[in-house]
């Protein structure tokens, strides 16, 4: 029996939403089965959560004190009462409340009262798949069919291919399975888009509340997402302004009932408009009300402190676009495309990429001037997600032009494109060494590591590739100034037409060389600087002694047995020469052996142990060299004992990258 035409329509995005919820959830299984626990903010969402729906409260003394006692969430059970101290929450007049936004709570409750943690996680995996329905949607608005002739390549061909380069990679994978509202608040932007780009079709009135609303809920999720959904409140509202005065309703098309706005005589653009503007309207002022509540200020637990105006902030809007690890760009390298796109879109649809770039930025630049930089302990690329996806839009501008003007070219890029990401996934899912030392490399560091070490995809490139982690050295580096050169070509020769008209074989042939060149050259002659990696004991696993001054010490006297005193540092090092040191002193003259240490590569053989004699009570430091090979980064640890013949105090240990 023949499949009906709707059917064949909704199969293709179907079957693209399959492929990623696969994915997706192998993905989640896998971090599950390594362990990975939930980081950074994650618990403190969930512990909001749980208050709504077991204790029906948005006070956080009660949950707070719940999770704590039950262990829940945060790894161990704790009696301590709840305090800003010990929790993510502001003391205020009326109680304790969570500095982070309810908004995400209020989505992931019922999933987490369903199937608890893994639940929330699944739930988050479909709110994701939701972005490539509407990515789909976009790309029937931007892929259109050929005119006067046949298609070289057929148009839903074309959609599921872009759709799929483009969706099928970060950050939906593995960024959708994260406790964070970021995922969400792009899904979000892409509805007000997807409205902003359809308004001319006058959809039915219901369908412009629900833009609205879903608009207005942005900035429950974070209030730092008010100011892209002002931006697509305005731009939703002067477009339906536009379409009601450009004339009457399209022949056959329903009428609104009389009464309600209607009836205010308010003009017919205005009525319409409010569908959008009075949902925004109340949902902030629930919000703000809630503020006010729980701490007696607007915006809620935020002051001028959270926001830094510097070269800090110029590295990291840099690097949400470039960075090898927390740049859109780099994180899914056919959003290339989309740099040229963007001018494609702006020559064809101005007001719609005009609200576009505001949107773009509008996510892009508070997140560049927060204080915590990169969203601190969360996944690399977190603070550029949302802006990932509204990207997309451009990206999937840019292939469907490509498609119809040379489509050998458009499926070479989709192939590339489509080989990065399911490299990428291989990587975070089904790498042995990945799953139990390199998720680390997923977030940020502290220490800020080496290069060599910094780059979870690209090495051995990662010299050649942007890196803006460090505010110390990322202005000099050249392949900084180098790929945001490249950059903004790209972006000139979108906007400009009249240069893409100019631009024959003679011109772009020695400019493409020229670039191709400068970050060959910047890659060679970037010398990223390596200084000396110190960590005092604070920093190692200390297994057994007493603390003192700078260190820990062991002695019979203090009732120490014979043993391990430190482990550590837990960090991840790869492919090198490192000279490792341990630092120590004992109060027994050189001529007595105190101890020994070792070091202790997860990929390859320990090294002997080497004793630690007497240091007349002088601080001495001791160090081997260590060959490691491992591509993917583990750690390297060092080990000291104590054999309970004399005191001694470990001080610290220290790496060098040779």
């Amino acid at each position: 029996m023949p499949c009906s035409p709707r059917f064949r329509a909704a199969a293709v995005p179907a079957g693209i939403l399959l492929l990623y919820l696969v994915a997706a959830l192998t993905t989640l299984h896998a971090w599950q089965s390594a362990g990975f626990t939930l980081t950074g903010d994650e618990p403190h969402y969930l512990v909001i959560a749980r208050g709504i729906l077991v204790d029906h409260t948005l006070e956080q003394t009660v949950p707070y004190r719940e999770a704590f006692a039950q262990g829940l969430f945060f790894g161990g059970v704790s009696t301590e009462p709840p305090t800003p101290a010990n929790t993510h929450a502001y003391l205020g007049p009326n109680g304790l409340f969570n500095i982070h936004n309810v908004g995400l709570p209020l989505l992931i409750a019922l999933p987490y009262g369903a199937l608890g943690v893994v639940g929330v996680k699944v739930f988050l995996v479909l709110v994701g798949g939701v972005a490539l329905i509407l990515l789909w949607k976009i790309s029937g608005v931007f892929v259109r069919p050929v005119e006067g002739g046949r298609a070289v390549v057929g148009r839903t061909v074309v959609r599921a291919v872009t759709v799929g380069a483009v969706g099928l990679g970060m950050p939906l994978l593995p960024g959708a399975n994260q406790v964070f509202p970021d995922i969400p608040a792009g899904v979000l932007c892409l509805v007000g888009l997807y409205g902003v780009l359809t308004v001319v079709r006058r959809p039915p009135v219901w369908r412009e509340v629900l833009t609205g609303i879903a608009v207005g809920y942005l900035p429950l999720l974070q209030i730092k997402f008010a100011l892209p959904a002002l931006v697509l409140v305005v731009a939703l509202a002067v477009a339906i302004v536009r379409r009601e005065t450009a004339g009457a309703p399209p022949q056959g098309a329903q009428q609104e009932p009389r009464g309600g706005l209607r009836g205010a005589g308010l003009p017919r653009g205005l009525r319409r408009a409010a569908a959008v503007v009075v949902p925004f309207v109340v949902l902030l002022s629930i919000l703000f009300a809630y503020n006010l509540y729980a701490f007696s200020n607007l915006t809620g637990p935020y002051d001028s402190g959270a926001f830094e105006v510097g070269p800090a902030a110029l590295m990291s809007f840099a690097g949400l676009v470039i960075d090898q690890n927390q740049g859109l760009l780099f994180q899914s390298p056919i959003a290339f495309a989309g740099v040229v796109g963007a001018g494609l879109m702006f020559a064809r649809r101005r007001s719609f990429t005009l609200a576009w770039v505001l949107v773009l930025l509008a996510l892009l630049v508070p997140n560049a001037l927060l204080a915590n930089e990169y969203g601190g302990y969360s996944l690399n690329g977190r603070f550029q997600w949302p802006a990932a996806l509204v990207f997309a839009v451009a990206t999937i501008f840019a292939l469907g032009r490509l498609a119809a003007a040379r489509p050998v070219a458009w499926a070479v890029v989709s192939a590339v494109g489509q080989a990065v990401s399911a490299g990428f996934w291989a990587l975070l899912t089904l790498s042995p060494t990945f799953l139990e030392f390199g998720g680390r490399l997923l977030y940020r560091q502290d220490p800020l590591p080496w290069l060599l070490e910094y780059s979870v995809f690209y090495f051995p490139l990662q010299n050649a590739l942007p890196a803006l982690y460090d505010p110390v050295w990322a202005a000099g580096f050249p392949p900084n100034t180098v790929w945001a050169v490249v950059v903004l070509v790209l972006l000139v020769v979108g906007f400009a037409p009249g240069i893409r008209r100019r631009m024959t074989r003679r011109l772009w042939m020695p400019v493409a060389a020229t670039l191709a060149t400068a970050v060959v050259v910047a890659g060679l002659v970037a010398n990223p600087p390596t200084p000396p990696r110190d960590y005092p004991v604070s920093q190692l696993v200390v297994l057994q002694g007493s603390a003192v001054a700078g260190g820990v010490s062991v002695s019979r006297a203090s009732g120490q047995e014979p043993g391990t005193v430190t482990e550590g540092p837990i960090t991840l090092v790869r492919a090198g020469t490192y000279t490792v040191s341990v630092t120590y002193r004992s109060a027994a003259p050189s001529s007595v052996v105190v101890g020994s240490w070792q070091a202790l590569p997860a990929h390859a053989d320990a090294t002997p142990p080497e004793v630690l004699a007497g240091t007349g009570g002088e601080a001495v430091t001791v160090s081997r060299v260590v060959e490691l090979t491992n591509v993917v980064p583990a750690t390297l640890q060092v080990r000291t004992s104590w054999n309970g013949v004399a005191q001694l105090t470990v001080l610290g240990a220290t790496f060098r990258l040779d």
